[in-house]
């Protein structure tokens, strides 16, 4: 899956870019689009994992994952959330993987999305760091070129 995902998202040519000589305002203009396709990418990818989870055995437990709302940065992060009250992430469902009553199947189910949302939510802030980066290099090198 997440190679199909990192072949989409271009991920392996963005990061080459990345680690290469940018020189002008547009040079880092084009990896800024760059960069935002593949965290578009991964942004949809997350919506896959919340309709996967929907349509799994885990839409019978107490719990269920949320695309959140984007964030000032613009990416979107996957959170649990719980039927019976406000808590969130690992209160959600921790108790769940120590409650006996849970087939141990249903168990090793949600600690595997669990380290698939942790990776995939890891991947969206490091692409809006780089984002981030991008914009104010973009600007400091306008002023640059703007002294000359």
């Amino acid at each position: 899956m997440y190679r199909e995902l990192a072949k989409k998202a271009d991920v392996n040519n963005v990061l080459k870019q990345l680690f290469s000589h940018l020189e002008t305002e547009a040079d880092y203009q084009i990896l800024f689009e760059q960069v935002h396709q593949a965290r578009t990418a991964f942004m949809d990818y997350q919506l896959e994992m919340v309709q996967r989870v929907r349509a799994s055995e885990l839409q019978h437990l107490p719990i269920f994952m949320i695309k959140d709302k984007s964030s000032s940065s613009g990416g979107t992060f996957l959170r649990w959330r719980s039927m019976h009250h406000t808590g969130t992430g690992e209160t959600v469902w921790q108790p769940l993987l120590t409650d006996s009553h849970v087939p141990e199947s249903l168990r090793n189910q949600l600690v595997a999305v669990e380290k698939d949302r942790i990776l995939v939510n890891m991947q969206i802030s490091i692409f809006n760091y780089i984002l981030r980066q991008l914009s104010e290099c973009a600007s400091k090198i306008e002023k640059v070129e703007n002294a000359l």
